[in-house]
């Protein structure tokens, strides 16, 4: 392995400048050199690279080469990642799955939990209607009820119309025959009188 060749001693200007790394020639990649932000970023704290803050801090020419060399050499390719942060990595992946099924579902479970409510609202309503209609009905019917009302009080006047027109003309008779039976009184008592005169 190449990691124990590499020294732990702090990086300087000079160290970077007369430090060789091998096949870090531009005839060993295809394009020139790339933007830095086309780069993988190194982890602070890096084994493999000692001093890694300040030569992070001082530029990226080391990165650079470092990126270059990683790339040329198999054996220096990164380290497998530790099976407590690949756990950590799995939870992360996990928590955004369960989140993202979650938002999913949850229109899905507002439009169930909002059912039931609107349900209820729609029964009431619909005995609210069925009431509203029945006293419609009943409205109705007692409007009808006094129409019939006022329809046999007219037919009862009409009735007895005709009778209080008998009941005159029965008045009238019963005058008449009065005053006929008055007048034949006093023609018997006239002639009481002349008789008893002749004698």
């Amino acid at each position: 392995m190449v990691y124990s060749s590499v020294s732990h001693s702090p990086i300087t200007q000079t160290d970077r400048s007369n430090r060789s790394f091998p096949n870090s020639s531009p005839s060993h990649h295809h394009s020139p050199n790339p933007p830095m932000a086309d780069l993988p970023a190194l982890a602070l704290g890096d084994s493999t690279v000692p001093n890694l803050n300040a030569a992070y801090s001082a530029g990226a020419e080391l990165r650079y080469s470092t990126v270059l060399t990683r790339r040329a050499n198999p054996e220096m390719q990164w380290p497998p990642l530790p099976p407590e942060l690949l756990l950590i990595f799995q939870n992360i992946i996990d928590g955004q799955t369960r989140l993202q099924t979650q938002l999913q579902n949850l229109p899905i479970q507002l439009h169930t939990q909002l059912q039931e409510p609107m349900t209820q609202l729609q029964e009431r309503i619909t005995q609210l209607q069925t009431q509203l209609q029945e006293g419609i009905t009943q409205l109705r019917e007692g409007i009808t009820q006094i129409q019939e009302g006022n329809q046999l009080h007219t037919q009862f006047q009409e009735g007895v119309t005709p009778l209080h027109g008998s009941l005159n003309q029965l008045d009238m008779k019963v005058d008449t025959f009065i005053q006929m039976g008055s007048s034949q009184e006093v023609g018997s008592s006239s002639i009481s009188r002349k008789r008893s005169k002749r004698k």
